[in-house]
């Protein structure tokens, strides 16, 4: 491998300039490809066309978008029940005591991520596979119960 002559090329030679470019390409993209995917789906949700592949049925546009809907609908009233229903936050531990000082700790930290993950991991486009998932867990979780 030759070695570099800083006397000899400066830092704005053509070749020193090719090389900065090469090397900062992968983290310029690193901070601007979401914007450019950003770009595309906005640039897609206004296209003509888009909205048409909602009344054709080969394309299952219109199932993914009731599943998109109702996926929202349900991490919306999940939230919700997190944040405004007193019991759920406060009831939540249900393996401490109830005069224990770490209780309203762990359910004021625990109480809607339990449902919320549970639901974004055990929800799928089916309903078979969201009951197959959801039973795999539920399993899951008593096996590992047991066995700690």
């Amino acid at each position: 491998m030759d070695s570099f002559d800083h006397e000899q090329k400066g830092y704005f030679d053509p070749e020193s300039i090719d090389a900065f470019k090469k090397n900062i390409r992968p983290w310029l993209m690193v901070y601007i490809s979401h914007w450019i995917y950003l770009y595309a789906v906005l640039k897609a949700f206004f296209q003509k066309t888009t909205w048409q592949s909602l009344t054709k049925p080969e394309s299952f546009a219109f199932t993914r978008l009731v599943w998109c809907v109702k996926y929202t609908i349900g991490m919306t009233v999940l939230l919700a029940m997190s944040i405004y229903w007193k019991d759920y936050n406060e009831n939540f531990v249900l393996a401490l005591p109830e005069d224990s000082e770490l209780r309203s700790a762990f359910a004021f930290q625990n109480c809607g991520w339990a449902l919320l993950v549970a639901y974004c991991f055990a929800t799928t486009q089916t309903a078979e596979g969201s009951i197959k998932k959801g039973i795999l867990r539920m399993l899951g979780t008593t096996t590992g119960a047991f066995s700690a």
